[in-house]
């Protein structure tokens, strides 16, 4: 039978009577057990305890004295044994935590607990149960006392990242009770833990506030104020991708970093297959989405040809229909006798001589004098100077409509020919009767509509001295919509919508043609995802549609639903592709976890453990890795049902497209 023997601080001396088998270390927990009046546990009950223990035990039922101080050799010991203790944990007590971990990580993932509250507890007791299992406990109060302080300030810093100030503080006082564990240094070991308790509550208050956002807590840019602003900014993202039929993970509706770097990161691995397919349904929806909006303006054309044939084709049709009112409301007043009163075009005629030496920059003026002298308007003088002659409203009329024919979009000439107009008009302004005057006014719409507006006449007219449109069908969107202003593809919108149906098309087209124009400049990339379609290149996207915003023409074409929907879809896409800054590539909690197993495997000869037993953690790290990961990622993936039809885009005057 094995006898143990056991001194206690106070100087005293007890025995402990084991039976065969038993060691020194379960005598002492008995000891510990029975000074107590603590039961002890079954496997040593048996262990008998010598008469002074007893009477130690009956001493110990009377009230406790006060702790006596403890000594300048307490506290020598105590740095020792919290020395002692810091090593063994982090050797004996590093590895039984491993495996403890990886037990308590097993049997969670067996029973069903992985991932719950339960599961973590489990995980938690393992570890503790594994570490303890290996890691010296001190024996002494001052030993006790110390390596308490040093636990305490451990557990707070555990779930403290980014405690850059507080960590330095407690690696300093760890650092100082250390070296005066080693050096035996009493005074330094005080000091050491003087700064441990320090920096503790400094360290849970700022772990308090890590963790203190709770689910309810709103997604970071919500506005704080009623209504819909007060919307949470996850829901309002999530409503915007509903719209376009496009499921939101959880990462990019609330544009949380760490949430966007892990789906991300996992993404690019072999267990990534669910959310690049998310990626790719995305990016997929969004082009259809874009295809929905073209036609939904009505558009037909397969192409920018057929578009500016189109658009070509109605106006010039609608023109010839103006000029034949034209024509007939002329043919009216001349029939009416209102046409032939006199009129003396003195001021035309002095113009024309003294701009005679501007014909060189402004072709206009020969062929205005060539038309003045065929239509009898003026004479030619002996020296060659134009001289005005008696004519009617029919010839000066005439010769005002012969003025706008022979006008180009040369700067020089437009400016001869408002002043050419203008002194015509002078002339004959208050002469003829009611017929001509409302055909003078038919004339004039004419001009507005055809001739005063470079962006029509250039669509309507051939480069100078050629066959060539001045603009090639090809180009009638670009000269429309991308280089005019906003009072261009106004004027254009009024001609064209003034011309019955086929005018209504025409602009359709133009509709679609900017549509289209715009998913072009979306999807003009060279990336293309797994499923073979271009990815959306977010920066195109977001300059087409501002160089639209440029003076309204996007609201113009669209109405202020329809350009709201599409600022909104521009705002979906920098959240389905983009990321904030931070988000960077980086390791991921699994991934440490399967790091540091992979660790333990490689300094095996350190640990001391198995290579079977290193395999068998590597395999089982792996499944729990599998686990967690298919639970975040189908967190991740989970979104509400969408509208199988996209919202409409509104036209302009409210209508909605077709």
């Amino acid at each position: 039978m094995p006898t143990f023997e056991f001194t206690a601080p106070d100087g005293r001396t007890f025995t402990v009577d084991g039976p065969p088998g038993s060691t020194k270390e379960q005598a002492f927990q008995v000891l510990q057990s029975r000074l107590q009046d603590v039961p002890t546990q079954p496997t040593a009950a048996d262990i008998p305890v010598g008469e002074e223990e007893r009477a130690y035990g009956a001493q110990q039922a009377a009230p406790a004295p006060a702790p006596a101080p403890q000594t300048l050799g307490d506290k020598i010991i105590g740095a020792g044994e919290t020395a002692l203790t810091l090593a063994t944990g982090a050797t004996g007590g590093a590895v039984g935590m491993l495996g403890g971990t990886v037990k308590g990580l097993a049997g969670a993932v067996m029973d069903g607990t992985f991932g719950t509250p339960e599961g973590v507890r489990q995980v938690e007791r393992a570890a503790g149960e594994g570490a303890a299992a290996l890691t010296y406990q001190p024996r002494t109060a001052a030993g006790q006392e110390q390596a308490a302080a040093v636990g305490e300030l451990a557990a707070a810093a555990v779930p403290a990242t980014g405690l850059t100030a507080e960590l330095q503080a407690a690696g300093r006082a760890a650092g100082a009770a250390g070296s005066a564990a080693r050096d035996v240094a009493a005074p330094a070991a005080q000091v050491g833990l003087e700064r441990i308790r320090a920096a503790a509550p400094a360290i849970a208050e700022r772990v308090q506030r890590t963790l203190s956002r709770t689910p309810d807590t709103p997604t970071p840019g919500t506005r704080a104020s009623g209504g819909s602003a007060g919307t949470d900014m996850a829901t309002q993202r999530r409503q915007v991708a509903d719209q376009v039929g496009v499921k939101l993970t959880s990462g990019q509706a609330t544009r949380d970093q760490q949430q966007l770097r892990f789906e991300q990161e996992t993404a690019k691995g072999e267990h990534g297959a669910p959310l690049r397919d998310r990626y790719s349904a995305q990016n997929e929806q969004i082009g259809k989405h874009f295809d929905h909006l073209v036609d939904m303006t009505g558009a037909e054309a397969a192409d920018m040809i057929g578009t500016g044939r189109t658009v070509d084709q109605a106006l010039r049709a609608k023109m010839a229909r103006d000029k034949a009112e034209v024509r007939v409301a002329y043919k009216r007043a001349e029939t009416a006798g209102e046409m032939e009163d006199p009129v003396q075009l003195d001021a035309l005629v002095a113009h024309l001589n003294e701009s005679a030496p501007d014909a060189a920059t402004a072709p206009l003026l020969t062929t205005a004098r060539g038309r003045a002298l065929q239509l009898g308007i003026a004479a030619e003088g002996p020296d060659g100077k134009l001289v005005p002659t008696a004519t009617t409203l029919k010839n000066a009329e005439r010769y005002r409509q012969a003025i706008g024919r022979a006008t180009d979009l040369e700067a020089t000439n437009i400016r001869q020919a408002t002043i050419i107009k203008g002194a015509i008009d002078a002339a004959t302004d208050g002469l003829g009767g009611g017929l001509y005057r409302a055909a003078r006014r038919t004339r004039e719409n004419f001009a507005k509509q055809y001739e005063d507006r470079a962006v029509v006449a250039s669509l309507l007219n051939n480069k100078r001295g050629m066959a060539d449109r001045k603009v090639a069908l090809e180009d009638v969107f670009e000269h429309v919509v991308l280089k005019g202003d906003r009072e261009d593809v106004g004027h254009v919108r009024r001609v064209l919508q003034t011309g019955g149906d086929e005018g209504k098309q025409a602009w359709r087209e133009l509709q679609g043609a900017t549509m289209t124009w715009l998913k072009n400049e979306a999807f003009g990339n060279t990336a293309t995802d797994q499923r073979g379609n271009v990815i959306l290149s977010v920066p195109k996207l977001d300059r087409a549609l501002k160089r639209l915003e440029e003076g309204g023409k996007l609201e113009f074409m669209f109405g202020k639903q329809g350009a709201q929907h599409l600022r909104d879809l521009n705002d979906l896409a920098k959240v389905v592709y983009t990321a904030p800054p931070g988000a960077v590539n980086t390791s991921n909690t699994a991934s440490v976890l399967l790091a540091a197993l992979s660790e333990a495997g490689a300094t095996g000869a350190i640990t001391g453990l198995p290579v079977p037993v290193l395999s068998g953690l590597r395999v089982l790290a792996k499944q729990v890795k599998n686990r967690q990961l298919q639970k975040r990622i189908e967190q991740a993936l989970q979104s509400r049902p969408t509208p199988s039809t996209p919202q409409p885009v509104a036209r302009p005057h409210g209508a909605t497209l077709h």
